[in-house]
């Protein structure tokens, strides 16, 4: 199709004028005018049509992430965007960055949110009853991982209780039960007797009044510190030099030897 040549002049609403009288009238360019004659559009809607407004560089952005946001909303749009997340995932970069996250701030941060939150709540109590999370539950408590958080949320929970301070770090308490051994004895720690097992593990303050910190606090069996109670470390060691000179040959299996009483 050929191109319409604008006449010389224009009539319209009864008015006869040129294209560039046309212009200043309107406020619209003579090129544009031109341009829409020459398309073959009609006189009067040359001259009405108004300017199509200049988007931004920000109204752009806009513009294209709405667009975007429209098109995976779509099946077409869902699975498409599956297909490419999934192999970006299984890339050597997505697995990088998946790790990276997984041990960012960003990360404990967003999960702790949802976890206190009320849906996160009745997941977790319904996800408790399964078997599969009877399993993960029992798995979790018997790893050092979970046997330092038990320690270390009981005595926060004790603290807040009874109004004693606690800055105790669980990266503390975690290094302790990765050893295996009582920080005061040296005895291995064995879980096989429960929570208050002889030689379960357990957090002893050293000073009873200066509240749970990292220098104040040691991991000790639970025999230690049963025994200790509110008293001292001398006090204990006075007990053990007192039972100690009783016991005979055959029975001096103990753990702790005289040597180190002293």
């Amino acid at each position: 199709m050929r191109p319409v040549i604008p006449p010389k002049k224009i009539t319209s609403g009864g008015q006869t004028n040129t294209i560039a009288v046309w212009s200043k009238k309107l406020g619209v360019s003579p090129q544009v005018i031109n341009g829409r004659i020459r398309k073959g559009w009609s006189i009067e809607k040359a001259l009405s049509e108004p300017l199509k407004k200049l988007l931004t560089t920000q109204e752009k952005k806009t513009h294209r992430y709405e667009s975007v946001k429209k098109y995976y909303a779509t099946d077409k749009g869902k699975a498409s965007r599956t297909k490419t997340y999934r192999k970006y995932q299984e890339s050597a970069h997505g697995e990088a960055k998946k790790a990276e996250y997984r041990k960012s701030e960003k990360r404990r941060d967003v999960q702790h949110k949802f976890n206190t939150s009320e849906k996160g709540r009745k997941l977790a109590l319904v996800y408790a009853r399964t078997d599969k999370g009877k399993m993960t539950r029992k798995k979790f408590v018997t790893s050092t991982h979970g046997r330092a958080y038990r320690l270390w949320n009981s005595a926060r929970l004790r603290s807040i209780k009874n109004g004693i301070l606690f800055t105790l770090t669980r990266e503390r308490v975690q290094k302790a039960i990765e050893k295996g051994l009582c920080e005061v004895t040296g005895i291995p720690f064995s879980e096989s007797g429960g929570a208050r097992g002889p030689y379960t593990s357990s957090l002893d303050r050293i000073v009873p009044s200066l509240g749970y910190t990292d220098e104040n606090t040691q991991v000790v069996v639970w025999i230690y510190n049963a025994a200790k109670g509110d008293w001292g470390h001398s006090d204990v060691m006075r007990l053990v030099r007192v039972l100690s000179e009783g016991i005979s040959e055959e029975n001096n299996n103990v753990y702790v030897s005289e040597g180190s009483l002293s």
